[in-house]
């Protein structure tokens, strides 16, 4: 849909040999990304993680995993992992949070947002083993 500002691809991580895949985002600076996935069964007043790494060539904003109330969207609730920005090598990336008692499930996105004042320049992001697991289990 925005063919000049953002691509993606899986490619070769070069990471461990467990983690063999990632997903490649080729972004423009001024592109609001977030690529999501709609996780269900959350046990209210569990605590869980979510977890995994990424790499940045030339990204402009702050790179992260995202959570939203899967219901509500982040005005429910919203949580971010530490941030990677600009060029860093496979950076571990978690959080652990519990959900509240009205959220079955939760919205993890892949995410850098960005404003229209962001530069136009591209940046490539790499996302690899991204996992949401209940906390006591890893």
């Amino acid at each position: 849909q925005y063919p000049e500002a953002v691509t993606v691809s899986q490619e070769d991580s070069g990471l461990t040999p467990d983690t063999p895949k990632c997903l490649r985002v080729d972004v423009a600076g001024n592109f609001n990304l977030g690529i999501n996935q709609n996780v269900g069964g959350l046990n209210p007043g569990q605590a869980y993680t979510c977890r995994g790494y990424i790499k940045t060539q030339n990204v402009a904003g702050e790179t992260c995993l995202e959570l939203h109330h899967g219901e509500k969207g982040f005005k429910g609730f919203m949580k971010r992992t530490q941030t990677v920005t600009g060029t860093a090598d496979w950076t571990w990336v978690d959080l652990t949070f519990t959900p509240s008692a009205d959220m079955s499930s939760v919205t993890v996105l892949l995410r850098r947002p960005a404003d229209a004042a962001s530069p136009e320049t591209p940046g490539t992001i790499w996302f690899a083993r991204c996992e949401l697991f209940p906390a006591d289990a890893g």
